[in-house]
């Protein structure tokens, strides 16, 4: 009789790792109906067995349906888990040399926010050492009220930056061959955000979306998402799609190229409701996610 063997350096595509979970349960179910059959004492032992053999099948079942679900996209060879990231991104990649000149133009901008930012915290370092002194000076003669005052007003500053630091960590793709990429990345940038990545030129065809689209994930954060809309509508872009966790690079992507791939899902259009939630930051990212998903076309 052949030994079965499960070689782990040959399991090379996702699909066999279902084909290894199956004859896994077969094997396991298998050496414990056998233990069943040999063990007779204590008595309990082959009734412990045989539950557990039966148990395993709907466990094993349910974990092999949540992968085929859940992670049906990671599930697919490379080369067609390449064209489902495409179909997102288009192929994303990092900036070329190319687009040096531009980029470092949007750097002057980053780089203003992040000093602008170091600055204000030192301001109000040396603005509360100055107010501890004199506190500790009863004859001082300098006006604590109008120091106080300044300090306040530094906070309130430094609370602003704070934002822009928060936007900063937004991590945003963007499509470099929609028109107006440029004006985009522009406004992006000079409203504190950064652009993690481009993606378009790379696409195996070079062209522009279908439709202006953006796909995000629920992983952005929801007043970003409602401030990023609202810059780029002027734009034209009118769709919107969510993607269920299946693109993680970045947390939104501009300029989605979904709406070219229609055999998984499609964009929706912008609607009055779906517009008035994305603005409203009570609802939450799942929240909106789910309308999306719900008004599919």
């Amino acid at each position: 009789m052949s030994e079965q063997r499960i070689n782990p350096h040959q399991v090379t595509k996702p699909i066999q790792l279902l084909a290894a979970w199956l004859v896994g349960l077969i094997l396991i179910n298998g050496s414990f109906l056998g233990a069943a059959h040999l063990i007779t004492t204590p008595d309990w032992v082959p009734g412990l067995l045989v539950l557990a053999a039966v148990i395993n099948v709907p466990v094993f079942l349910g974990l092999i349906f949540f992968l085929q679900t859940k992670f049906r996209a990671e599930l697919q060879e490379d080369t067609f888990y390449s064209k489902h990231l495409e179909k997102i991104t288009g192929g994303a990649r990092k900036s070329s040399k190319d687009e040096d000149e531009f980029l470092s133009y949007l750097k002057i901008y980053e780089n203003s926010n992040n000093n602008k930012i170091q600055e204000l915290s030192k301001s109000i370092n040396s603005i509360e050492s100055i107010v501890s002194t004199i506190s500790n000076n009863r004859d001082s003669s300098i006006d604590i009220k109008a120091i106080f005052e300044k300090l306040n007003e530094a906070k309130n500053t430094l609370s602003e930056a704070e934002i822009i630091k928060n936007k900063n960590i937004t991590k945003i793709a963007l499509n470099d061959l929609v028109t107006n990429y440029k004006e985009i990345a522009t406004d992006l940038v000079k409203s504190g955000y950064k652009i993690s990545e481009t993606f378009g030129s790379s696409s195996h065809t070079k062209t522009a979306p279908k439709h202006l689209t953006i796909s995000f994930t629920d992983n952005i954060n929801k007043p970003a998402l409602a401030e990023l809309y609202a810059l780029v509508k002027k734009y034209g872009f009118n769709r919107i799609d969510f993607s269920e966790g299946d693109i993680d690079d970045s947390d939104i992507y501009i300029g989605s190229y979904i709406d070219d791939f229609t055999d998984e899902r499609n964009s929706i259009l912008i609607s009055e409701e779906i517009e008035s939630a994305i603005l409203n930051n009570d609802i939450s990212v799942k929240e909106l996610g789910s309308l999306i998903v719900i008004n599919r076309e």
